[in-house]
């Protein structure tokens, strides 16, 4: 009797042991296959770097100001993480001092922004671009206006 309870108190303590987070088929004489399904998951998880602190030398026409890229970029088939990009001060450079007119610019680069690969590599490189008759009615001053980027996801269009 000692002998069978400790043969069912190891047998216990073994598939306790044996469990883990896997399950397990048991494969006899009159059961000589079976199958396994191996499964995995990845969440969806972006994230995007976006240039910070710019600043545009007096008197350029044509300025790269920064890069958007992809840092993470584990979306879904058929999905895209796009980026918006909007201006505080409607595409003009304010002067701090309270100048009413400011200096006006373009901003290129920002107008198509969309990652729609696993690691995208693209980088999306944004520009100002000044006009001179701009620079040459502009006066002294600190000038300045802030970006505002919005990221989304959502199917490709």
């Amino acid at each position: 009797m000692k002998k069978l309870i400790a043969s069912v108190m190891a047998g216990a303590m073994l598939a306790a042991s044996c469990m883990g987070g896997a399950s397990a088929a048991v494969l006899d004489r009159d059961t000589p296959s079976g199958t396994a399904v191996v499964r995995t998951s990845c969440e969806v998880d972006y994230s995007v770097v976006i240039p910070a602190d710019m600043e545009i030398p007096f008197g350029s026409l044509d300025t790269e100001i920064g890069r958007v890229y992809a840092d993470v970029m584990k979306i879904e088939a058929g999905m895209g993480v796009y980026v918006a990009v909007a201006s505080q001060e409607e595409y003009r450079l304010m002067d701090a001092g309270g100048a009413e007119r400011g200096i006006p610019y373009a901003l290129t680069g920002a107008d198509a922004i969309c990652f729609d690969r696993v690691n995208d590599p693209t980088q999306f490189p944004l520009n100002a671009q000044i006009e001179q008759q701009e620079w040459d009615a502009a006066y002294a001053g600190d000038y300045e206006d802030t970006l505002l980027f919005t990221v989304s996801y959502e199917a490709l269009a």
